[in-house]
């Protein structure tokens, strides 16, 4: 919340729980940074999840050296020490700063946020939100490029034209059909069976032709503007590739100038 202030007290720990909590937060901080030396220069995305997991294992980790230094720890004081430990600066205050951010970010500092009151049940429905957080995070990414953009709204205009027309069509010929039919036993039904067979038949051509109009049209929409989203991608590549060309050009001709060597200006 903005604005919101909390205070939080420093954790009453002896200094060799304290010693020890700092070495295995130090030791999980570098096998994080391994990892990001690791794969940052070939995907800098991943240093998002890396941090994540870090605050995870981290958060975890103090939880599980507490209850170890003291098993007789309840429920609500695990928390409440997990919660000061983080949210102070005498164990974690060496921590680089992403790492540390991710660790508060894991644990909130308001309580009212955790996802249980317990420390390990809020750790524990956390981890099982963190796939549906990806998800909405892919999903928004892809919402904002302008390929998937191109491509959605022509795959929608598709199917509102081909269901538009495939219902058309299936309603004239449907109708046409069942009428058609209905003229067999009309001599029975004294013609009613022809304005019903043309009302059963247009329903059903109309529901037929919007379907397969609909998923012809999804379909063909959805390549069209995916194609031309590329065709754009494409031109936009060599208008750039051009102008650089042409900057490069004029450079070297400017450089000629200035340097006496071209043939202008000897006259």
């Amino acid at each position: 919340m903005a604005g919101l202030q909390i205070e939080v007290e420093e954790p009453d720990l002896s200094m060799e729980l304290m010693g020890q909590l700092r070495v295995h937060l130090s030791a999980l901080e570098a096998d994080y940074m391994k990892e990001v030396r690791k794969e940052g220069s070939e995907a800098p995305a991943c240093a998002a999840s890396h941090c994540e997991k870090y605050s995870d294992l981290a958060a975890a980790e103090i939880a599980c050296m507490l209850q170890s230094f003291n098993p007789e720890i309840s429920e609500e004081d695990l928390a409440r020490d997990v919660h000061s430990i983080i949210h102070t600066q005498s164990v974690v205050g060496h921590l680089h700063p992403p790492m540390l951010t991710a660790l508060r970010e894991c644990v909130p500092l308001d309580r009212r946020a955790w996802f249980a009151n317990d420390i390990h049940r809020h750790l524990l429905r956390q981890r099982r939100r963190r796939p549906f957080r990806k998800v909405l995070q892919i999903f928004r990414q892809q919402s904002e490029d302008r390929k998937v953009q191109v491509t959605v709204l022509s795959a929608f205009g598709g199917a509102a034209v081909g269901s538009t027309g495939g219902g058309a069509l299936g309603l004239i010929a449907g109708g046409s059909f069942g009428a058609a039919c209905g003229l067999l036993p009309a001599m029975l039904t004294f013609g009613i069976s022809i304005p019903l067979g043309a009302a059963v038949g247009g329903t059903c051509g109309l529901i037929t032709g919007a379907a397969a109009g609909g998923t012809a049209g999804l379909v063909s929409g959805g390549l069209v503007g995916h194609g031309y989203a590329h065709r754009l991608l494409a031109r936009s590549v060599s208008e750039a590739s051009k102008f650089s060309g042409h900057c490069s050009i004029a450079n070297w001709a400017w450089t000629r100038r200035s340097r006496g060597d071209g043939t202008g200006g000897t006259h």
